[in-house]
């Protein structure tokens, strides 16, 4: 499980001195691209010297408790499904080991030429299936 600590700035926040919701999907994405890189396979490498892409489909979010400016959050990510063309994500947004929020997000792997779905890179499925929590 790869972890990312951050802290919520004020321009994270909404009027109410709270989170802003797409916030948190910004976190999540910030997460994801600190795990690639960590791992050897940057984000700026898939989108400038790779055939494919993997844009997102699907994005779920949950909020369990408010996060103000000043908190410091532990975000993992950990790879929850994975399919032939498309694989899952969770992020866990912890403030204080307390659960404050969660986002799911779905990635599908295109051609760049045409952006038709393909079978996902094996460079990117072996990181996949070595970040899966064994259930």
């Amino acid at each position: 499980m790869f972890i990312y600590n951050t802290i919520v700035h004020l321009k994270d926040t909404d009027a109410t001195g709270v989170l802003y919701f797409a916030q948190q999907f910004s976190m999540a994405l910030k997460t994801w691209e600190s795990f690639l890189s960590f791992s050897g396979l940057s984000l700026g490498e898939i989108l400038t010297t790779t055939d494919f892409l993997m844009p997102i489909v699907h994005a779920e979010a949950d909020y369990k408790s408010p996060l103000c400016v000043g908190d410091r959050l532990e975000i993992d990510v950990a790879v929850e499904k994975i399919g032939t063309t498309s694989f899952s994500t969770r992020y866990r947004l912890m403030k204080d080991g307390q659960l404050a929020g969660t986002v799911k997000l779905v990635h599908v792997t295109v051609s760049r030429a045409n952006k038709e779905p393909i079978p996902i890179p094996k460079n990117l499925l072996d990181l996949l299936q070595a970040s899966t929590p064994i259930l």
